[in-house]
């Protein structure tokens, strides 16, 4: 590695590549840490010594009652902003987190090791959770303590687990696979799971390449453009972004009364799409289609609608057959649905 290559965390890495301007308020903000980052914080210490203490004593399991007190004790010691609703929800965490899960680590490697990997100047740096290498298998678990659950595809797309994973291939020239393992705790202990091998190595290196680029121009042009989206929930101080609240997307509810707000005007709205719905599919029973834009509101046969265009002659058939109609036959007749489709072009 060069003298000269600019360091850059793996956190980092991923809020720059979101929203430049979230990573430079971060960089001017060092020990700036919400309620949510806080819990991460201390959950991912938690779940360390959860691994420490089963790989000590050779036990897959851990008494929910250990746990606990385990739990308490790494919120004493943290030192982190943590309000009344992150304690209780972090010792919630730690019962479900031993009792949903077993801890085998016969192919543990380590927890919260730190890997770096220099590509175009710039030294990415991460710490996995945990890695298990079994023969040429990497596995590396991330621990996520938010409400959301990404999809497997989108968890293979992400720049944290593609950093994660070349960092993992240039330390251990014999892995072939690393497999990706996203555990979300408040949800059971089935992870989200993704594999990247050697053969996307060219792919990786190309994006982190122009990652590297990009950050390195911000720095020495110290231009950092604002990007809004899902992220702003973490920006680390957004009263100093350049974009108005009404500008930021998925990320402009930041606030337990903005998330209120949102929910108030969505049941509202909800009420008003079902009155106006109730409205249109009364006009359109007695005037027919109504189009707006690309979409028509109109009714549709139900697919699983069942009609008998021949009702003596299958009645004929069935007494043929020694078939007792009565018994047997069940007309269902045909029902409609009213909704929007696309309309069909030419």
């Amino acid at each position: 590695m060069t003298a000269a290559a600019t360091r850059l965390r793996t956190t980092r890495a991923v809020l720059f590549d979101n929203c430049p301007h979230a990573a430079k308020l971060a960089d001017l903000e060092p020990d700036y840490d919400t309620h949510q980052q806080a819990r991460g914080t201390v959950f991912h210490e938690f779940a360390r010594r959860v691994l420490d203490e089963c790989e000590a004593t050779d036990e897959p399991k851990m008494d929910p009652g250990f746990a606990r007190d385990l739990m308490l004790d790494c919120i004493r010691t943290s030192g982190r902003p943590l309000n009344t609703f992150e304690h209780d929800q972090l010792l919630v965490l730690a019962t479900e987190f031993v009792t949903a899960r077993t801890f085998d680590t016969t192919n543990l490697v380590d927890t919260e090791e730190q890997y770096e990997v220099e590509r175009n100047g710039v030294i990415f740096t991460g710490r996995p959770d945990r890695l298990d290498i079994r023969d040429r298998i990497a596995e590396i678990t991330d621990y996520k303590t938010g409400w959301a659950i990404d999809t497997d595809a989108a968890l293979r797309g992400t720049g944290q687990g593609r950093i994660y994973a070349y960092a993992i291939f240039f330390a251990y020239p014999q892995v072939h696979t690393v497999r990706l393992l996203w555990d979300y705790p408040r949800w059971g202990a089935e992870p989200r799971t993704a594999e990247l091998t050697r053969d996307d190595l060219p792919e990786i290196e190309a994006l982190l390449d122009s990652l590297a680029g990009r950050y390195l121009a911000a720095l020495a042009e110290d231009e950092w453009a604002a990007s809004p989206g899902s992220w702003c929930q973490l920006c680390p101080n957004a009263s100093a972004c350049p974009l108005p609240a009404e500008f930021r997307g998925d990320g402009r509810v930041t606030t337990p009364e903005a998330a209120q707000a949102a929910a108030r005007l969505l049941v509202v709205l909800e009420q008003i799409r079902r009155r106006e719905m109730r409205a249109l599919r009364a006009y359109c029973g007695e005037h027919g289609p109504v189009d707006t834009g690309d979409l028509i509101f109109d009714f549709k046969l139900k697919a699983d609608s069942d009609r008998v265009i021949d009702k003596d002659l299958l009645r004929a058939a069935m007494a043929r057959a020694g078939i007792p109609w009565d018994e047997h036959f069940t007309h269902v007749k045909g029902s409609t649905e009213f909704k929007a489709r696309k309309a069909v072009t030419s």
